[in-house]
């Protein structure tokens, strides 16, 4: 595999890491907005 599949490997763990956080993100603030629409309804 050598270093360059070393480095490779590692970058793309980062990069799913930080696809991971951001999609934890996002459906985090759709439920505080629905929870908020549902608030203004009332």
């Amino acid at each position: 595999m050598g270093t360059l599949g070393f480095v490779m490997a590692v970058t793309l763990i980062i990069w799913l890491g930080i696809f991971a956080y951001l999609l934890t993100i996002d459906r985090a603030l759709r439920r505080l907005e629905r929870a908020e629409q549902e608030n203004d309804e009332l």
